[in-house]
């Protein structure tokens, strides 16, 4: 008598964990039915980008071929003290070592190295 009612017992529980699996799958596939529609929204956006990139490279291979490259800015060696830019590593404004300007479609784009953490930095000039 003593085993069978362990028996249910043991039976009941795992019956209990089942019904628990069930509703954690039935909620997990609620939520990936909801991110579905996200994740074909990002691909579309990637391709777009993709499609910008390539169209992007091709116009400048072509200004190259006519002879339409890049022009340098020449700024004064003061100018540098002054200019800073955002370093995703340090998560903020930090000064520049080793600066290389490009003038391109009327932007100026300086290049150089963060002077804390040595990562490369970007920032257009208007």
């Amino acid at each position: 008598m003593e085993t069978s009612k362990q028996a249910t017992e043991v039976t009941q529980e795992i019956r209990t964990l089942l019904e628990s699996v069930v509703r954690l799958l039935e909620e997990n596939s609620r939520r990936i039915e909801e991110i579905v529609p996200d994740i074909a929204r990002i691909k579309d956006t990637q391709n777009e980008m993709l499609a910008g990139l390539a169209l992007h490279e091709r116009v400048r291979r072509l200004k190259g071929s006519l002879g339409a490259e890049e022009k340098r800015a020449e700024f004064d060696e003061g100018f540098w003290d002054s200019i800073q830019a955002y370093c995703r590593n340090c998560t903020r404004m930090v000064p520049l070592i080793q600066p290389r300007t490009t003038f391109l479609d009327e932007h100026t784009t300086i290049e150089a190295i963060c002077r804390n953490c040595g990562t490369m930095v970007v920032r257009t000039l208007l």
